[in-house]
């Protein structure tokens, strides 16, 4: 299909928005944008043991709709081609 990005990512639980926000303040950063954004994740049944891992997020936000596809290399080409996506480069 094409090149699959990866990368580590880690999350953690913010308690308090405007405490971290004022953390990176801080450290000389500064907010530039804002939006609302509302995530549906999908996976697929069990029987479909290729997709084993495999999440697809919607995100529906002001600036547009985007799908992002997270779990193993295998599984996300497939998915990906699945979905009617060819060619895509993920970066």
């Amino acid at each position: 299909m094409g090149p699959t990005k990866l990368e580590e990512e880690i999350e953690v639980e913010v308690a308090e928005a405007g405490n971290l926000a004022k953390n990176f303040e801080g450290l000389g950063l500064g907010g530039w944008f804002r939006y609302e954004k509302y995530r549906t994740t999908f996976r697929l049944l069990a029987s479909k043991a290729w997709a084993k891992g495999l999440l697809i997020e919607l995100d529906e936000t002001p600036i547009g709709t985007f799908v992002e596809l997270e779990g193993p290399a295998a599984a996300i080409d497939r998915a990906a081609g699945e979905l009617g996506f060819r060619n895509a480069t993920t970066y």
